[in-house]
C-alpha cells in the first residue's frame, strides 16, 4: 500500500537544488517558491505508512471537509486549515482558461525546445529541459497523475504559462479539490500527498501515528536526482549531454540460470522508468566474496534470508530503500546494482526512443495540424467574442435609450396622474359638501313639511268647526229666525261678542 501512496515526486529539495551548476533550472525553483508552494513542495520529507493508509482508507468529503478516522480520533480537515500547514495563497486564478492570452502566445515560444511554437496541447519532449521538469513536477506532486507523462495537457500547461510569468493562483482551493478526489469513495484519482498529509496529521493533537519512515531518497528533487533527470530526458529527445557526465552502461551479459532466477525471484521489477528496475545480475570479477553464489543458489540455506526482500525490507517502486537492504547485507553490491540500473535503463531508453523515432513523423503532422486547427478556432472563437461583443454593446446603448423613454413616459404620467388625483380630490371635497348642503336641505325640508302638515292640520280643524258652525247657525235661524236675534261673529279665537272679555266684532282671522 504504501508503495502506491509515495509512488510519485513528493518533495523538492530547494537548497540542494539550488546549489547545482546548471543555472538554466533553477528559475524553474524560483518560480515555484515565488507562487507559493515552497511550504507544501519541500515540507519535511517524512511520513507515517500505518496512518497514511487508515487515512485512505476511511477518508471521505462532508460538507466541504475531509473527515477521517485514524485510531480511533475523529479529524476533520477543513480549506482554510490545509491552506495554514502550507502557506498557500488563498487568492487568485481558480479557473486556468482565465490565464492572459498574451502571456499563453508568450509561452508557446518560451517552452518549444524549436524554433516553432508548441500548442498548448502538446508532447513533453518538445519543450525545454527545464519546463520538462516543471511539467513533470506539476502531474506529478499537484495532480499525482499515474501513467504516461509524455503528452502535456492543456490544463497543465496553462498552469505552467501561470507560475512562470508570475500570475496569482489560489493554490488554496486548487490543492485542497485534488485532495478532496483522492478520498472521495468511489474515486478513481491516485492517492498522493503522502508527507502533506503527514504534516497535517502530525499537527492534530493526541493522535497517534506510529512510526515515521524517512522518504526515499530517488523520490526527493536534490541535485543528484535532477541531473539523472536531465540526462535521461535529453538522450530521449535524441540530444548529446555536452557538459554533464554521461550515465556510467555495462553492456547486459548472459548470466546463469540459477542465479537469474534468484534474482528474478528475490527482487521485482519497477514500471518506473525514473527509478531503475533490477532484472539481471552482472558477473563482478571481485566472487573473493564466495558466500554470495552459495546463498542466491541454495534456498534452503539459513542465510538465504538475507537476500530475500519483503514488504519491510524493500518496497516494490523504492530504490533508495532496496539499496539500504542490500547495504545490510554481508557484501556491499551499491556498484553492482547501480550498473545493473544504469544498463537496463539505456536499454530502456533506447526501446523508448526508437519507438517514439518511428512515431515522430506522424506526431509532427498531427501536431500541426492540430496546431492550425487550434489557432483556427481560437481566431474564429476570438472574432465570434468580438462580435458578440459588439452586439452586446448595441443592445445595451438600445436598451438604455428605451429605459431613458420609459422613464420619461413614466414621469410624464406620474405627473398626469398627479394633476388628475387632485382634480379628483377637489371634486370628492365638492361632492362632500354638496352631500352636507343637500343633507341640510333635505332636513329643512322635512321641517317644513312636518309644518305644513301640523298647519293643514289646525286649519281643516279650524274649517271643521266653522262649518259646524255655520251649519248650527243656519239650522236655528230657520226655526226661529223672528223671536232670536242672530248670533255674533266668532273672532279668531272661536269667542263670542257678548259681555266677556275678549269678545269683538272684527273680522275672523286664521291661524
Amino acid at each position: 500500500m504504501a508503495s502506491s501512496l509515495i509512488s510519485s515526486i513528493h518533495h523538492i529539495d530547494f537548497d540542494s537544488v539550488f546549489s547545482m551548476e546548471d543555472a538554466s533550472l533553477a528559475p524553474v525553483f524560483e518560480s515555484l517558491i515565488t507562487t507559493g508552494l515552497k511550504e507544501f513542495l519541500g515540507c519535511p520529507a517524512i511520513f507515517y505508512e500505518a496512518a497514511l493508509t487508515e487515512f485512505f482508507a476511511n477518508g471521505s468529503v462532508r460538507d466541504g471537509l475531509v473527515v477521517n478516522t485514524i485510531g480511533g480520533t475523529a479529524i476533520e480537515i477543513s480549506e482554510s486549515v490545509f491552506a495554514a500547514a502550507f502557506e498557500l495563497p488563498s487568492e487568485g486564478l481558480i479557473d486556468l482558461s482565465d490565464v492572459p492570452k498574451n502571456l499563453v502566445f508568450d509561452a508557446r515560444s518560451l517552452f518549444s525546445d524549436s524554433k516553432e511554437q508548441v500548442s498548448i496541447s502538446c508532447f513533453k519532449k518538445e519543450l525545454k529541459i527545464e519546463y520538462r521538469l516543471l511539467h513533470d513536477i506539476l502531474a506529478k506532486t499537484i495532480y499525482v497523475k499515474e501513467g504516461s507523462f509524455d503528452a502535456v495537457t492543456r490544463e497543465r500547461f496553462m498552469l505552467m504559462t501561470a507560475i512562470t510569468f508570475d500570475v496569482k493562483v489560489n493554490w488554496s482551493q486548487l490543492l485542497f479539490d485534488v485532495l478532496k478526489e483522492m478520498v472521495t469513495p468511489g474515486s478513481r484519482h491516485a492517492k498522493g500527498y503522502a508527507i502533506q498529509i503527514c504534516v497535517l496529521l502530525k499537527n492534530i493533537p493526541g493522535l497517534e501515528l506510529g512510526e515515521s519512515r524517512a522518504f526515499p531518497l530517488p523520490r526527493v528533487l536534490n541535485e543528484k536526482t535532477v541531473h539523472r533527470y536531465v540526462v535521461i530526458n535529453e538522450k530521449v529527445g535524441g540530444e548529446e549531454v555536452a557538459d554533464a557526465p554521461r550515465v556510467k552502461t555495462t553492456p547486459a551479459k548472459k548470466a546463469k540460470t540459477p542465479k537469474k532466477k534468484a534474482v528474478s525471484k528475490k527482487i521485482p521489477v519497477e514500471s518506473d522508468a525514473e527509478a531503475a528496475p533490477f532484472v539481471k545480475k552482472k558477473r563482478t570479477t571481485k566472487e573473493s566474496h564466495p558466500s554470495i553464489p552459495q546463498r542466491q543458489e541454495s534456498s534452503s540455506s539459513s542465510s538465504d534470508s538475507q537476500m530475500h526482500f519483503d514488504s519491510n525490507d524493500f518496497p516494490l517502486d523504492d530504490t533508495t530503500e532496496a539499496q539500504t537492504s542490500l547495504l545490510a547485507a554481508t557484501v556491499d553490491l551499491s556498484s553492482l546494482l547501480d550498473d545493473l540500473k544504469s544498463s537496463l535503463s539505456q536499454r530502456m531508453d533506447d526501446a523508448h526512443s526508437e519507438i517514439l523515432s518511428r512515431l515522430h513523423t506522424v506526431e509532427r503532422a498531427l501536431q500541426n495540424t492540430l496546431g492550425n486547427q487550434n489557432e483556427y478556432f481560437q481566431d474564429l472563437i476570438q472574432s465570434a467574442r468580438q462580435e458578440g461583443q459588439n452586439h452586446d454593446d448595441l443592445q445595451i446603448l438600445r436598451l438604455n435609450d428605451v429605459k431613458k423613454s420609459v422613464m420619461a413616459q413614466r414621469v410624464t404620467a406620474d405627473t398626469e396622474s398627479l394633476a388628475l388625483r387632485n382634480r379628483f380630490n377637489a371634486l370628492d371635497a365638492k361632492i362632500l359638501l354638496l352631500d352636507g348642503q343637500v343633507a341640510a336641505i333635505r332636513s329643512e325640508q322635512l321641517e317644513f313639511q312636518a309644518k305644513i302638515a301640523a298647519d293643514l292640520l289646525s286649519l281643516s280643524t279650524q274649517i271643521g268647526d266653522l262649518v259646524d258652525y255655520i251649519r248650527g247657525g243656519d239650522a236655528k235661524k230657520g226655526e226661529g229666525s223672528s223671536s232670536r236675534p242672530q248670533p255674533p261673529p266668532y273672532n279668531v279665537q272661536g269667542q263670542g261678542s257678548g259681555g266677556n272679555p275678549g269678545e269683538g266684532s272684527g273680522p275672523l282671522l286664521l291661524d
